[in-house]
């Protein structure tokens, strides 16, 4: 059977969208793979926020504790 320029351009066509087709799946792999390592490292990060949040809460009530416990200290001694 002898293709005729419309099946030829029918078949290139179709190459040309296979093609395609194939390289976004490959570009979508790798999109992916990027996701998941950014939402390791963002956990990470979420992590050490936490650490470094509940350091400085535990900070603030060694240095400086809290307000109504001293006026209720001061009237005692009054």
């Amino acid at each position: 059977m002898i293709a005729t320029a419309d099946e030829g351009s029918i078949w290139g066509d179709l190459r040309k969208w296979l093609n395609l087709k194939h390289e976004l799946e490959r570009s979508l792999q790798a999109i992916e793979k990027e996701e998941s390592y950014v939402m390791e490292e963002l956990d990470k990060v979420e992590e050490q926020v936490a650490y470094y949040g509940s350091l400085t809460k535990d900070m603030k009530k060694t240095l400086d504790p809290p307000k109504l416990s001293r006026l209720l200290q001061s009237w005692r001694r009054g």
